[in-house]
């Protein structure tokens, strides 16, 4: 096997988000646990992006974004797993697939990139024909992308739990594989594999019907006046942000804005809702979220009780609640916490090199002993 001699570069394209890898070449070569080793195992890139409301302009979004990942280097391999091709601007898998792929094909030609392949859910790397002719095998794929890579790279038997800005998926692995028959999100929806609760964008219309306020049960608003990152925020789960302003009512990322967000949900504002409300209300709204992970995760390891080994990775670790005593990696210690959180991106990346390199994704950053 032939080394590649420029930059292979990952990319996990979302609905809402998009995120870029570029794992150096030398992490499987044994490198040391340290931070540095750490944050040498690759550099990141991520940005919002509501597929929905401009998908004519990913070829640009992609283009600028690799550009200045790359810094001048030109970029061997573009290695893509997708989960955008579900945005509702698009009438079907279909053409959401062959729009992504068409879009980042055109961004590859502007950057002079030879080669492009596509993530399946089969496990194996699709080039532009393939992917728009099997177009069921490659939408969705990046929750297969990442489990493999921790199978092989990190932990042959348990279960990996990762939560991103919009779901938790939940894949078994066994022996270094992805251990479940389940390929589409349909499948994964009927297995419960599949959990529509994440840490940035789910409504809190999702998560509870009702919440008891004031001693008095009152029905939440079926309406997207809050999200679970309004309720990150008032636990002091996740940083404030005033400069961002993708939220619900699109003000600031503020506790004091996340309040008034929560007050709405129950047909109150700031005026007569304080924080001391806002802290009480988003606790019952956090534990129903962690409950319903926790019981998914259960239904998926029966009878494993607490010698299952559990992976996490993703944006909201505090959503993900484990019987006391079960054992634990966390994806960012390994990786960092950059690399983490484009970790499908990292991952398809990697497992693109162990294929076509032979490079060694069990490198000492991920095969560090469990902790006791």
């Amino acid at each position: 096997m032939k080394p590649i001699d420029g930059p292979v570069i990952g990319i996990d394209i979302g609905g809402a988000n998009l995120k870029y890898a570029m794992p150096t070449h030398h992490c499987g070569s044994r490198a040391s646990r340290s931070a540095h080793a750490r944050a040498t195992l690759g550099e990141t890139r991520s940005r919002v992006f509501p597929m929905w409301r401009r998908p004519e302009s990913l070829a640009a979004e992609l283009y600028e974004d690799l550009r200045q990942l790359a810094n001048g280097r030109p970029i061997k391999v573009l290695v893509v797993t997708m989960t955008g091709e579900l945005a509702d601007c698009f009438l079907d898998r279909e053409q959401g697939v062959e729009h992504i792929v068409s879009q980042t094909c055109l961004a590859a030609k502007r950057l002079n990139v030879r080669e492009v392949v596509f993530y399946g859910v089969d496990g194996r790397f699709h080039d532009r024909q393939q992917a728009v002719r099997e177009v069921d095998r490659v939408a969705a794929a990046n929750w297969h992308a990442l489990a493999s890579f921790v199978g092989q790279g990190l932990c042959g038997d348990g279960l990996l739990i990762d939560v991103g800005s919009t779901t938790t998926d939940l894949i078994p692995l066994a022996n270094g594989r992805v251990a479940t028959e389940a390929k589409t999100d349909f499948d994964r929806l009927v297995e419960g594999s599949l959990v529509y609760i994440g840490g940035r964008r789910t409504p809190v219309a999702a998560i509870v019907h009702q919440v008891v306020h004031r001693e008095q049960t009152v029905s939440v608003m079926k309406e997207v006046f809050a999200t679970i990152d309004d309720v990150r925020l008032v636990l002091k789960r996740v940083a404030e942000d005033e400069c961002d302003t993708d939220t619900a009512d699109g003000r600031s990322r503020t506790i004091g804005m996340a309040v008034n967000r929560l007050a709405r949900m129950i047909g109150l504002d700031r005026r007569q809702f304080t924080s001391v409300d806002a802290t009480a209300l988003a606790s019952q709204i956090h534990s129903v979220a962690r409950s319903r992970i926790a019981d998914a995760a259960a239904r998926l390891q029966p009878g494993a009780g607490h010698s299952s080994l559990n992976v996490i990775s993703g944006h909201a670790s505090d959503l993900v609640h484990l019987p006391p005593g079960a054992p634990v990696i966390e994806l960012r210690d390994r990786l960092g916490g950059p690399i983490s959180r484009s970790a499908p991106a990292f991952a398809v990346a990697a497992l693109f090199l162990s294929q076509r390199t032979g490079w060694d994704l069990r490198c000492d950053a991920l095969s560090k002993s469990v902790e006791a």
